[in-house]
């Protein structure tokens, strides 16, 4: 005999003497009490084998010294506690054992626990098994080669429209664009890399970081109880389809902008004093006051063309203006030096009480100006031309967002951020306002329906020339180049916008990455870092590259002269734009750009003539597009970006621009029921 089988001989007459006295204990107690036993055991695939087998002990963990497991009434192993088990606690000590079982018979398994003092219990609760054979493996099927998710909406879930935004993301790699499809009606969407650092800190993708998809779907229309098919794909660059993730939600009741008024005789009373004091506005008798009310003094596309227009406008005679914005910026001293007075009114609200005082504080500020004339920088301004309204003088509207009305309230508020009047008070704006103005066709076919077509004009923008002249021929480029660290074989590639998911960098990098292995020579340059987390993602994922050295991230700047220098090429690859000045400045210094076909973009540069088009939102066509530019040989780069450099000396200087916004003050001027005639 073993001394292995010995020692559970002896374990098993001790229990056998101890038995009859923990028989009466327990009986004692009243109700009964199991003293423990044996967990379900799953009979698939345990004949012959050695299984681990579970159960618990009514005692204390620290009295559990052993347990003998049975099969049929012999001992065949030992066990010990498991604290691990989630049913730990102080009168319950889980235990587990590895039990060998015969092969083809039912057996009973039971268990004696061996206490600390030498006594020993039969558990009471016992387990029969009868061991079927496991099933045959399943066959190894091929991964699909990404994974992903749909995380909003849920299946079953409430929408509210007229716009809801659909979430998630995926690793498919290789992959040209992410498609939506609502209600059998494809798209790509709208945003196809976004950052998702959580999905990077489970998965081990190099993509990871930036494979969040977004995407805006419009129920306009829809009737409440109405369901919505969502469907959402990735497609390779073979046109292969790869399942995502798809839903079905419920169109739920839309909220009652009326019903959101909760005071209408409190803001009847602030809109009568409101007109109170535009009813006492006076315009200026001679010479134009302009009056605006911009965005933000920040650097960005939209506050330049501000800066530039007005610094023209202040060369002519008879024209003072005041500026107002919610937040300060750095374009304020320049305005300031010239002349102009800059208020900081703080956030242009939604909520109509609070909208309401904002007016009849822009009104009071008007009234001291004596403005002639009211002026509006961007989408998010309609107050100022609600102000134009109720002062009786006429209002300009510069529109550089490529978003329908709707589309741009959501974007910029988010879903519910505007308040439900919002809408309407934009939309009663569009209608009211003397000239709405863009810089392109597309965007101002998106407004069109929105008003009077007749006073949706588009004014061909424009950039001041001769400093970039100037520049191009005093600084020393190859100088230049070589404190970057580059020789004169390198190409360096420059995008140059404020950093953020809509220009779509991500999308850039992770093109940039799929190229350079067989362009050693190219680097890329994003300019436009905030110093904000969505910067630092985008160095975080360049680095899960490999890229290395090969990318630079530079802080925004008020002076890009430097950089455009210095590049070989521009790039632009945003989900949408109207017309960057950024793609201007690039092209005007002579560099071929590749830019996305949307709106502006698609009508400034002709594919191969002044530029390259690719898709937006599709990955696979900005990698073409950026192979093309680098399989060109640099005589022929060079003759692209100088057909480019001709368009804009031709087209688009920003005294044009200027004159074209004076010609409007005057003709309103004389008469502000006219509409507006664009003369170049």
């Amino acid at each position: 005999m073993s001394d292995e089988q010995g020692r559970l001989d002896r374990v098993v007459w001790r229990s056998t003497v101890h038995g009859r006295r923990l028989a009466s204990s327990i009986l004692s107690l009243g109700s009964p009490r199991y003293s423990g036993g044996v967990d379900p055991i799953d009979p698939v695939g345990v004949g012959g084998t050695t299984v681990t087998v579970t159960g618990w002990a009514r005692t204390h963990p620290k009295k559990l010294a052993a347990v003998v497991v049975l099969i049929d009434g012999a001992a065949v192993s030992l066990g010990s506690a498991h604290p691990a088990d989630h049913r730990t606690r102080r009168g319950v000590t889980p235990w587990q054992a590895l039990v060998p079982f015969p092969e083809d018979r039912t057996v009973v398994v039971s268990a004696v626990a061996v206490l600390t003092n030498g006594l020993a219990q039969a558990l009471e609760r016992e387990a029969q098994v009868t061991p079927t054979a496991a099933p045959p493996p399943e066959p190894e099927l091929e991964p699909e080669p990404f994974v992903g998710d749909l995380d909003e909406p849920g299946d079953g879930d409430i929408v509210v429209g007229p716009l809801f935004t659909v979430r998630g993301w995926s690793t498919l790699d290789p992959v040209a664009r992410i498609e939506v499809t609502v209600d059998g009606v494809a798209s790509p969407a709208r945003q196809m890399a976004l950052p998702r650092p959580d999905v990077a800190s489970q998965i081990d993708s190099p993509h990871a970081g930036f494979c969040g998809y977004e995407h805006v779907v419009d129920i306009t229309g829809r009737a409440p109880g109405d369901d919505v098919t969502i469907a959402v794909a990735g497609v390779d660059p073979a046109g292969g389809r790869h399942t995502i993730g798809g839903v079905v939600v419920s169109v739920g009741q839309p909220p009652d902008p009326e019903a959101s008024l909760t005071n209408g005789g409190y803001l009847a009373a602030l809109r009568a004093r409101t007109d109170q004091v535009a009813n006492r506005h006076r315009p200026a008798p001679h010479g134009v006051r302009l009056f605006v009310v911009t965005h933000d003094l920040g650097l960005g596309g939209g506050q330049l063309y501000l800066q530039e227009l007005l610094l023209r406008l202040l060369d002519g005679p008879d024209l003072r203006c005041l500026v107002v914005s919610p937040t300060d910026g750095p374009l304020r001293q320049e305005l300031e030096d010239r002349g102009v007075e800059v208020h900081i009114a703080g956030a242009y609200p939604t909520e109509p009480a609070a909208a309401e005082a904002l007016l009849r504080e822009l009104a009071y500020l008007a009234g001291e100006f004596e403005a002639t004339a009211v002026m509006a920088n961007t989408t998010g301004t309609a107050c100022g031309v609600e102000l134009g309204t109720r002062l009786g003088v006429p209002s300009l509207w510069a529109i550089h967002e490529s978003y329908a009305p709707e589309h741009y309230l959501f974007a910029a508020y988010g879903p519910g951020g505007a308040h439900p009047t919002a809408a309407d008070r934009l939309e009663d704006a569009l209608a009211s306002a003397s000239a709405v103005i863009f810089e392109a066709e597309g965007t101002r076919q998106l407004y069109c329906q929105h008003g009077d077509p007749r006073r949706f004009v588009k004014v061909t923008y424009g950039i001041a020339l001769q400093p970039i002249d100037a520049f191009r021929f005093a600084e020393d480029r190859p100088g230049r180049r070589a404190a970057l660290g580059w020789s004169p074989d390198e190409v360096a590639l420059l995008c140059v916008g404020t950093l953020e998911p809509r220009k779509a960098q991500g999308s850039l990098l992770r093109a940039f990455a799929a190229v350079a292995p067989d362009h050693p020579e190219a680097v890329l340059v994003l300019v436009g870092d905030r110093g904000d987390a969505y910067g630092q993602q985008l160095r975080t994922y360049a680095a899960r590259l490999g890229l290395g050295d090969r990318v630079r991230i530079e802080p925004i700047t008020p002076d890009c002269y430097a950089w455009y220098h210095v590049a070989d090429a521009f790039v632009l690859s945003s989900d949408v734009e109207s017309l960057p000045r950024s793609v201007l400045e690039a092209m005007a210094f002579g560099l071929p750009a590749i830019v996305a076909d949307v709106f502006g973009l698609s009508e400034l540069v002709d594919d191969g003539q002044t530029g390259l088009q690719v898709s937006p939102r599709d990955l696979e066509s900005l990698e073409r597009g950026l192979r093309r530019l680098l399989d060109m040989d640099p005589e022929e780069r060079r003759a692209l970006g100088e057909r480019g450099r001709g368009l804009i000396q031709a087209d688009h200087d920003s005294r044009g621009y200027a004159a074209v916004y004076r010609s409007l003050l005057d003709t309103f001027a004389a008469d502000p029921t006219a509409l507006p005639v664009i003369i170049r």
